[in-house]
């Protein structure tokens, strides 16, 4: 397995949707803000030549205060871009649940 030092660091995302869960926001016991909501995603994506259906639905997370002003026109039904990075949420067994943690966040209406 591929190490960072060995260059093999490369975790970008950027996916729009829709906001099927509210943003619920907590405190860490250090006091930093850390905010999750759902999103929904729909398209149509080219695979090996031909058009397949995408729908997901995964969790975001957004740390930090720098990101929480931006959250406020967020709520269920919005339009959203988010970019961050994908980590994992829970292992289950053999079971990976993936989460996105935001480092951009923009309204689309």
């Amino acid at each position: 397995m591929k190490t960072p030092e060995q260059g093999f660091d490369a975790n970008l995302v950027c996916l729009n949707g829709y906001i099927v869960r509210s943003p619920q926001t907590r405190e860490t016991p250090a006091g930093i803000p850390i905010s999750r909501f759902t999103l929904e995603h729909v398209s149509q994506q080219q695979e090996a030549g031909l058009p397949r259906q995408v729908q997901l639905r995964i969790s975001v997370i957004v740390a930090g205060k720098d990101l929480q002003p931006k959250l406020q026109g967020f709520k269920e039904g919005s339009a959203v871009q988010v970019k961050g990075f994908l980590n994992k949420s829970v292992f289950r067994g053999q079971e990976i649940k993936l989460v996105i943690h935001a480092n951009e966040l923009k309204l689309m209406e």
